[in-house]
């Protein structure tokens, strides 16, 4: 029998009062961006392991779960350490021209027009020792993605796609709306076990869990645990610049993820090896695609996801990608984006581009503008996006 509206907030609520949030995080634990090949592959091992065990991956012979999506400059691992040990990882992938995994079991076009920047939270795995316990590892890798998601990708929605089974944690404890489609009984992304597509509303997740569980004790606030407390044991990268993304392949490392032991090249099509040559449009890595590299003409240009503002008239007008050729824009009421567009970009708190630009396509409420000729000030720009896309991420 299904249960009515009432009865569902009733369990929801009951759920909650259930919650026993640790503030007090295990000296042993320590949360970070996966930064180099060794703890890549720890992740990617941990990841096939864990997804193997539950039905959700089939084993092979190099022992790690490795897919496309990892590869993207988007794309940023999380590791959990437990003293030297990596038992924990989860991955977050911004959107980019080789979509996203949930794509294929959902359609996501009018998420992507409703929200400037979507990614998804996917790849989630913890050693079995370290399951449950309260979620003593898993709030805190949550915490972290939301944390890394609010203050380096800035995206304003995540996607998940989740067993049936898990349907009422996402729900009920982390806030999360169902893609209003059916459930895709075999999602090729999961060994064709079922998935529920979900999302949440990151434009201002603060007033979204402040609105459930401000109110509750400490132990139950998960509005408090996740936007207001600070654990030393979560160590983020260094922020620098407006990139929206922390490009940790280097052209060799890329190069061994591709072509080496994972044999990943071989699994995919030509499209997505395009798609994936696209985003990476810098010298050096034109020779891991080969001739994959000058395929796709649509990108000349490197194009780098950030988050900048501009002022045009009296609009401020949100900077979402960038290339030396042009911008996309978030288009703000009261802007003609009929005509030729002078806008003045914020590049830092010193200093401020003029630019004409011209429109080239709209997409939903983006804009997408070509310059006007040449500037040698934002080629500037553009070489210091192209030194940042180049270093590792230091640290803290």
């Amino acid at each position: 029998m299904d249960k009515k509206p009432d009865d569902i907030i009733c369990l929801s609520e009951r759920r909650r009062q259930r919650l026993l949030l640790d503030y007090d995080l295990p000296k042993e634990l320590k949360i970070k961006v996966a930064a180099n090949r060794p703890e890549w592959l720890a992740a990617y091992e941990l990841l096939h392991d864990v997804y193997v065990d539950a039905g959700y991956a089939k084993p092979n012979a190099a022992r790690i779960r490795l897919n496309p999506y990892h590869l993207l400059p988007g794309t940023t691992t999380f590791i959990a350490y437990w003293n030297d040990q990596v038992i924990a990882t989860l991955s977050t992938i911004t959107d980019s021209p080789l979509g996203l995994p949930a794509d294929k079991a959902f359609d996501l076009s009018s998420y992507r027009k409703k929200f400037s920047r979507i990614s998804e939270a996917s790849g989630l795995a913890i050693k079995k020792d370290f399951r449950g316990h309260h979620g003593q590892i898993l709030f805190p890798v949550i915490k972290y993605l939301y944390h890394f998601c609010l203050n380096y990708t800035y995206s304003d929605s995540l996607i998940i796609a989740v067993n049936p089974k898990q349907d009422h944690f996402y729900r009920d404890i982390m806030l999360y709306n169902e893609i209003k489609q059916p459930t895709h009984e075999q999602y090729e992304f999961a060994n064709q076990a079922p998935a529920i597509g979900k999302f949440i509303d990151f434009s201002n997740p603060l007033d979204l869990y402040g609105q459930v569980y401000s109110d509750k004790p400490k132990e139950q606030n998960l509005h408090r645990y996740l936007f207001e407390e600070t654990f030393s044991q979560l160590i983020f990268p260094e922020k620098k610049g407006p990139l929206a993304y922390w490009p940790t392949l280097s052209a060799e490392d890329l190069d061994y993820l591709l072509n080496g032991p994972s044999s990943l090249r071989n699994t995919m099509t030509d499209k997505d090896l395009v798609n994936l040559a696209s985003v990476y449009r810098l010298e050096e890595y034109k020779p891991v695609f080969g001739d994959m590299a000058v395929y796709d003409n649509r990108r000349r240009d490197q194009r780098y996801d950030v988050k900048m503002v501009a002022r045009a008239g009296g609009s401020l007008v949100p900077i979402r990608q960038v290339s030396r050729g042009g911008l996309r824009i978030d288009i703000p009421s009261g802007l003609n984006a009929s005509g030729s567009i002078d806008l003045v970009v914020r590049v830092n708190d010193k200093h401020e581009v003029h630019l004409r630009l011209n429109p080239r396509f709209r997409q939903g409420h983006s804009l997408g503008l070509a310059i006007d000729g040449k500037s040698t000030e934002w080629e500037q720009v553009i070489d210091e996006l192209d030194s940042d896309f180049r270093q590792k991420p230091k640290v803290a």
